[in-house]
């Protein structure tokens, strides 16, 4: 099952859609960022406040909107994301892949509460000594949260899904397998952005942030996607 999950993580770096959600999240996360520094130009006391309430708050939401687009993609559900059923409506026949962006705009009340979980988890692993340092560790807690958001969904669109059977929470070996894992492709994403830079020479200051922002953003991901596909791969055994 572990090396399994790792395979099938990793090949979500595959799918074109994984790049554009990278970059939705992108924008929704950083976003505030650069508005409440504007505002902090005229008034840094409102802009402070605000990056620090409610930026992260938009991070949070993006990293749930994020899992959300990509989730049948995640499992192993499916080759297309949540959104293909609206772009490309002749390769998906059944138009229930939409239902969770119909409960965001339906019920928005139980994703802010996620998103305040996520908020309260990743500053308790900020306490813990060494591993609160590790960022891929709070990404992955992120990810792990709304995926496990997902699985609530989905067991009470679809009730014969076998959500029980599963096992939501990985042994601490598995998850530090996952996170070392993941740390080996940020580390090679890093190498690869400077390689990239070092090819493009004297261009690479005006297009780099295009490329390493979105790029950076889709391997901070990598222990999302091997939970994902640890999660989606017991589900496709117990059902």
């Amino acid at each position: 099952m572990f090396w399994s999950a790792i395979i099938g993580g990793l090949k979500v770096l595959t799918f074109w859609e994984v790049y554009v959600a990278a970059l939705i999240f992108t924008v929704i996360s950083i976003g505030p960022m650069f508005i409440f520094g504007l505002i902090g130009e005229k008034n840094e006391a409102v802009g402070c406040l605000g990056g620090m309430l409610i930026t992260p708050v938009f991070q949070a939401l993006a990293t749930i909107i994020f899992v959300f687009t990509l989730f049948p993609i995640l499992l192993g559900f499916a080759g297309n994301a949540a959104w293909s059923a609206w772009l490309f409506p002749w390769k998906i026949g059944n138009a229930a892949w939409l239902f969770p962006w119909k409960m965001l705009l339906s019920s928005p009340w139980p994703v802010i509460k996620a998103s305040f979980i996520i908020i309260f988890v990743t500053i308790a692993l900020a306490f813990i000594p060494l591993l609160g340092k590790i960022q891929s560790l709070h990404t992955f807690a992120s990810g792990a949260i709304s995926l496990v958001m997902v699985l609530g969904i989905l067991h009470s669109a679809f009730p014969n899904i076998p959500v029980e059977k599963i096992q939501i929470v990985p042994g601490f070996l598995t998850i530090i397998g996952f996170l070392a894992i993941a740390g080996v492709m940020s580390w090679a994403s890093t190498m690869l952005v400077a390689l990239i830079a070092t090819a493009m020479g004297d261009r690479a200051e005006d297009y780099m942030m295009l490329i390493a922002i979105p790029l950076g953003g889709v391997f901070g991901f990598i222990p999302v996607f091997i939970y994902g596909a640890y999660i989606g791969q017991q589900l496709m055994h117990a059902m």
